[in-house]
């Protein structure tokens, strides 16, 4: 029953298409509408203020009046889901992407998860969005696919000045909820802790974080015993919380076996607080490391950092 005491008759959904063709978000806006008692006629808006958004679609009830009052909300409600016109219902969002996502666990969702606990944010300010940033367009380009997204991937701009940084921002509250249950917060650098990860899957997400705040770099020099040149391999993970290394070290020692290291705290001219720490690992570790997380077939990964890894295992190959 509407709110003026108006039952929303059956046309109100038709005009020539069936429910089942209507979109979800028509049905709901329908719904709305026809519940609240909003629902326009089909002669236009009476209000002179108002007609530069044309007529009412043929499909709404001619049965039902309403009041100028009436009209200015339903105005409102309609800008919001993009209504203008005589057009069609046009959802709010621009991009369409898999907003269940997070809802179920799979490598490339446990990659993704790790990648944004590294370079991720989220904010319900103004909108729910949920963001990904990167120096690697092209990896950024790669998470969109994965997710379905058509959005570009743009240049983060700073002060109203383009930078060297890409974002990739999807808006969504379903979305933004579901990163939430997994341990996603706003503000999360210096407070969030390692979310609970199905074992099959931990790989997978330490690699994506490990895309994100991690590092693999060659060291080069000269043995002091036998002036031989040396090559190592060495990793390292960063982070504002140290909660989140600790956890990170005892899973690490625990599956691939990594011998336990100090995590500790640094300063550099990014963070010259001390307020940031790292977690980091010698050949032996590392090399462990990369093959608990490149293992054969894995969906995503930092294609510079895995060549790294590549490039030591074909010296070590050129030297035996």
């Amino acid at each position: 029953m509407g709110r003026d005491g108006v039952e929303p008759s059956a046309s109100y959904l038709s005009d020539k298409r069936s429910t089942a063709e209507l979109s979800a978000q028509s049905l709901l806006l329908y719904q709305i509408e026809a519940t609240i008692g909003l629902a326009p006629t089909n002669q236009g808006f009476a209000d002179p203020s108002l007609s530069c958004l044309g007529t009412w679609p043929k499909h709404c009830n001619p049965n039902i009046k309403t009041t100028f009052v009436q009209r200015k909300r339903l105005l409102t409600f309609r800008l919001l889901f993009g209504y203008i016109n005589n057009m069609s219902i046009i959802y709010s969002r621009k991009y369409f992407f898999n907003e269940k996502f997070f809802l179920k666990w799979s490598s490339e969702m446990a990659y993704v998860l790790g990648y944004w606990f590294a370079d991720g944010y989220m904010t319900s300010d103004k909108s729910y969005r949920v963001a990904f940033f990167s120096v690697d367009k092209e990896h950024l380009q790669n998470i969109s696919i994965t997710l379905a997204y058509e959005a570009p991937v743009r240049r983060f701009n700073r002060n109203g000045k383009p930078g060297s940084i890409y974002n990739l921002t999807f808006r969504s509250k379903n979305f933004f909820n579901s990163l939430k249950l997994l341990g996603g917060m706003s503000r999360k650098s210096f407070t969030m802790e390692f979310p609970k990860i199905p074992g099959i899957f931990l790989a997978d997400f330490i690699r994506g974080y490990f895309d994100g705040d991690g590092s693999v770099h060659l060291v080069r020099y000269t043995r002091t015993k036998d002036r031989k040149r040396q090559i190592d391999l060495r990793s390292s993970f960063t982070s504002g919380s140290n909660k989140f290394l600790f956890k990170l070290r005892d899973v690490l020692t625990k599956f691939p076996g990594l011998t336990p290291k100090k995590v500790y705290s640094y300063a550099n001219k990014k963070y010259p607080k001390n307020n940031h720490w790292k977690l980091s690992y010698g050949t032996k570790d590392t090399l462990k490391l990369l093959k608990f997380m490149y293992y054969g077939g894995c969906p995503l990964y930092l294609d510079r950092k895995y060549a790294i890894y590549q490039k030591y295992l074909k010296n070590l190959i050129s030297h035996e």
